[in-house]
């Protein structure tokens, strides 16, 4: 089955359009066979970021794009994530991190900041900074799910579904549906309280927004703020990401762009350094309570792009109040993300140390403790940057050059030898595709999962007690990887 040509209704008359009005019908019913039939070991992608591309730029997730590797400008103004790559097979259930882009990278990042502004002067694309945030995301909630409505409706069946709840989840799994999920990275879609600043732009055709000053004051109860949170519980929000790529109401951050496009694209000179006590800051009081209530409720907490010090404090909130309301913990994760260890390990091979600030990104063996306690998962990222260190377009690493498909491998490996278990039981898959990354050459579309079942279907070790060569990963363990560990993560964080 393949899409219908779109209809354009500015192709019609006036009074065509209005005889349709006149005389809708209600739409035919879908077929509920669906289009695409996913493989048997089809995967769960925690961190997509399927609806940014329709945001900024206007894709439509029913046509053809034709992604490329990188993260220059055909890779920036392409998509990774539409129907099409879809038709692969590979991908079963997918959580779509709905992106605002954030408002401080408007004064951030040198030249481009001024780019920036002229841009958002046009589209208004980015975070107002201002309570009415929650509006702007909602809005891009709305344009994902008409275009998923859409899509369906050309191809005539009910190929795809939004799940709100885990029950509704299992339910289209099991009808043979390929699965969206809503999830939000950063909590600044929660409102924000930035003063207002007067704009060097004067707009003729509408006024441009300025942040409106109190709209989110903070209390003694930040009931705003926990109001649209709730909100989006209710709307089928099943996790947030506390931190981003700036400091929020809640929580600071560590470096979440590569080195590379920071310095020589952005041109951004903050640096994370964890012995800065004024950089490694932990949750505000309103942090702590949007923190409680997601455990309250069951909202999933990601913890990407958190400092250490929120990390260590969400895991010791989690206990608490497993302890006291006689309750198991709550599962945690880190959505997108790589092993610390495999990055230290990579910086002793290349010998280079200069970046180091970029590895408290990835999880450390306090972190992978903390997962592990808690029944949450570790999503890997498929960027070599944030899994190794290592960029050959950096001059220290002139002639390096990394699989990606290895890398993953790697990453499985360092993570799973840092867990008690051993087990696999935490590793996950979060590619966070479409979300401005660097991805590598023979690991940027769904496809190339293929390619990685092969490689752990043929990877083998030498066991000493029988002396013969053995699987290292089994069907069942495969199986975990690829979506048994991500669905455990929801059915019991998103309650």
């Amino acid at each position: 089955m393949s899409l219908s040509q779109p209809l354009n209704p500015n192709k019609r008359g006036l009074g065509d359009l209005f005889r349709r009005f006149l005389f809708a019908k209600e739409p035919p019913p879908l077929d509920d066979c669906p289009a695409i039939s996913v493989n048997p070991q089809y995967i769960v992608d925690i961190h997509t970021h399927t609806s940014m591309k329709m945001n900024i730029w206007g894709k439509k997730f029913w046509n053809r794009h034709w992604p490329v590797w990188g993260d220059g400008l055909l890779s920036m103004f392409g998509a990774q994530v539409d129907y099409y790559q879809l038709t692969c097979k590979h991908v079963g259930v997918m959580v779509v991190a709905h992106d605002l882009p954030v408002g401080a990278m408007r004064r951030k990042f040198g030249f481009l900041s001024q780019v920036l502004r002229v841009l958002n002067w046009l589209f208004d694309k980015m975070e107002h900074e201002d309570f009415s945030n929650f509006t702007q995301i909602n809005k891009i909630i709305n344009l994902f799910e008409e275009q998923i409505y859409i899509t369906n409706r050309k191809l005539g069946s009910e190929t795809f579904v939004i799940a709100r709840s885990y029950q509704e989840l299992v339910n289209a799994g099991a009808r043979g549906k390929i699965v969206f999920v809503h999830s939000i990275e950063g909590s600044h879609a929660l409102g924000r309280n930035i003063p207002p600043k007067k704009s060097k732009f004067k707009r003729k055709i509408r006024k441009i927004h300025n942040p409106i000053q109190g709209g989110m004051q903070l209390g003694a109860t930040d009931q705003r703020y926990i109001n649209n949170l709730v909100a989006l519980k209710h709307r089928g929000v099943c996790m947030l990401t506390l931190a981003y790529l700036f400091k929020n109401e809640l929580s600071d951050c560590v470096e979440g762009i590569a080195e590379y496009p920071k310095v020589n694209s952005f041109q951004y000179k903050w640096r994370y350094t964890p012995n800065d006590p004024a950089l490694n800051i932990g949750l505000s009081p309103l942090g702590i309570e949007v923190v409680n209530k997601m455990l309250e409720i069951g909202m999933i907490i990601d913890l990407t792009h958190s400092t250490e010090a929120t990390r260590r404090q969400v895991y010791v909130i989690n206990k608490n109040r497993a302890e006291n309301n006689l309750n198991h913990l709550r599962p945690l994760t880190f959505s997108h993300c790589g092993s610390r260890k495999l990055f230290e390990d990579y910086q002793q091979k290349t010998g280079v140390t200069k970046y180091d600030h970029h590895k408290y990104y990835a999880v450390s063996e306090e972190d992978v403790e903390g997962i592990e306690k808690s029944g949450g998962v570790i999503g890997i990222i498929l960027e070599n940057w944030w899994l190794t260190g290592v960029d050959q377009r950096l001059p220290e690493y002139q002639g390096w050059e990394l699989s990606g498909i290895d890398c993953v491998m790697e990453t499985i490996d360092s993570i799973n030898q840092q867990t008690a278990k051993k087990d696999y039981s935490i590793i996950s898959i979060g590619t966070d595709f479409d979300g401005f990354t660097d991805t590598p050459p023979d690991f940027y579309r769904y496809e190339h999962f293929g390619k990685l079942l092969e490689r752990m279907r043929s990877e083998r070790y030498h066991c000493n007690v029988t002396g013969n060569m053995v699987r290292r990963f089994d069907e069942n363990t495969i199986q975990k990887i690829f979506r048994g560990n991500a669905l455990r993560l929801l059915a019991s964080g998103w309650v």
